[in-house]
């Protein structure tokens, strides 16, 4: 009996023993399933049977009482000296054409000096400040476009004051002048690559016919000295494609068109050609504001290697590579109606 009931035992001890290994291989290969799996980097690329290699961690960021870090936080005092000079030099231009304006009109209450010698005196200051602004180095772009803008500010001051103060020159010599100070604030804004002169040439231009104003109310004349002007302005904009010359060009033309249309008289047969130069000015300027843009543009347009869109070069570049319009596609209201959107 202690034999058989020896050899159970052991039968049962194997058994035991068989239970356990089988337990220890489920365990093993459960735990072979749990452990996580190396996922790849974004970006990273690993190919079968090689081992994903990790970015390195960045470098711990700098002690704020280190020396470097005070450094790189300093503000660049060349660029506070750079802001600083421009409005000091648009405060100080301004208050030089201010006392320009108060030394004329005091100038004609004491009768101090002549009127001529007034006028003289303002194209000498005129002169200088757009020489000198010429002559600056391109170091002093700021300052350089500051005097020569308040020179041709100068130049419109001393028309004004010739013609409308002193009555020294007739209207037509008068107006020729100021013609040709806008002229000249066109070509220094693409002599100098300034926008802000072009701006000015603009303001300046459309004002002339109000600065020089003689009450005739002469509807037709306004609006084609204003097609003229905006002819300019937009042959400027063919060659320097400057929103700012492009927008004030757009704000100012229908201002003085509104203008225009505020001033008609009374729809009668002697006054029909008024009506039809208000509307022949205002299809006009529709069509320059509509058509340049789109010529500049088609001039410009080259497209790439992999045959996609050429990146933004002009106000209405991004309109075309937004709604993927082909270039017979650019001469239609809605690309016009779209691109004033943006």
């Amino acid at each position: 009996m202690d034999q058989e009931e020896q050899k159970k035992q052991n039968d049962r001890i194997e058994k035991i023993e068989a239970l356990l290994f089988d337990l220890a291989n489920r365990v093993n290969q459960i735990d072979d399933q749990l452990k996580p799996t190396p996922t790849p980097q974004p970006g990273v690329y690993s190919p079968p049977g090689y081992a994903i290699i990790t970015p390195q961690p960045l470098s711990p960021p700098m002690d704020p009482d280190d020396d470097e870090f005070e450094y790189s936080q300093k503000p660049d005092p060349e660029k506070e000296v750079s802001q600083g000079e421009f409005w000091l030099n648009k405060i100080g231009i301004t208050l030089l054409l201010l006392g320009l304006g108060f030394l004329f009109k005091y100038s004609v209450d004491q009768d101090w000096v002549t009127p001529l010698v007034r006028v003289s005196f303002g194209l000498v200051l005129a002169v200088s400040l757009v020489g000198l602004g010429m002559r600056l180095p391109k170091s002093k772009r700021v300052l350089s476009q500051v005097l020569m803008g308040g020179g041709i500010a100068a130049f419109y001051i001393t028309g004004y004051a010739a013609f409308q103060l002193y009555h020294l020159v007739p209207h037509y010599l008068a107006f020729s002048f100021m013609v040709g100070v806008t002229l000249l604030s066109y070509y220094l804004a693409l002599y100098q690559n300034e926008p802000p002169l072009a701006l000015v040439a603009v303001i300046g231009g459309m004002g002339t016919p109000f600065i020089l104003n003689t009450g005739s109310g002469n509807i037709p004349g306004l609006i084609l000295y204003t097609c003229v002007v905006l002819t300019g302005s937009m042959a400027v904009y063919y060659f320097r494609p400057w929103r700012l010359l492009y927008w004030s060009s757009w704000i100012g033309g229908w201002i003085v068109m509104g203008i225009a249309v505020n001033q008609l008289p009374p729809l009668k047969p002697e006054s029909l050609s008024y009506f039809w130069s208000v509307q022949a000015g205002i299809l006009f300027a529709w069509t320059l504001f509509w058509m340049v843009p789109m010529v500049q543009k088609k001039g410009q347009w080259k497209p790439s290697v992999a045959g996609g869109l050429p990146q933004p070069k002009t106000v209405f570049e991004s309109l075309v590579q937004d709604h993927n319009l082909s270039p017979f596609r650019w001469f239609s209201p809605r690309s016009f109606h779209l691109t004033c959107r943006r």
